[in-house]
């Protein structure tokens, strides 16, 4: 699950920076290390934060079956405030295989 193509969504493509992209894909990849079951959504809650100074992104990682979650804080120069679906498919049909998509919640 989400281990081939992946694609994104304009809105998150635009809103999301590309270190940060990263980042949540690399949060999915870190369940398969640790041998968790994932589910087809995975949940990212965005929040930007800033302390003495310095701004950082804090992501809150989760799925619902089974019940995960993990929160991560990223010093970062451009955090935003966004809630973002990564949703697998494995729908041979269309692309010849498994992928995962990218969106902003709302665009769901």
């Amino acid at each position: 699950m989400f281990s081939n193509n992946r694609y994104h969504t304009r809105g998150f493509n635009s809103t999301i920076p590309v270190d940060t992209q990263r980042s949540l894909w690399l949060l999915i990849e870190s369940l398969r290390y640790k041998n968790i079951e994932m589910d087809y959504l995975q949940i990212f809650n965005m929040k930007s934060v800033v302390r003495n100074g310095k701004s950082y992104q804090v992501i809150e990682h989760s799925q619902e079956v089974p019940e995960y979650k993990f929160i991560l804080g990223i010093e970062c120069h451009n955090p935003v405030d966004e809630k973002v679906f990564i949703i697998s498919t494995d729908d041979i049909s269309v692309l010849g295989g498994e992928y995962g998509t990218a969106m902003l919640a709302y665009e769901y």
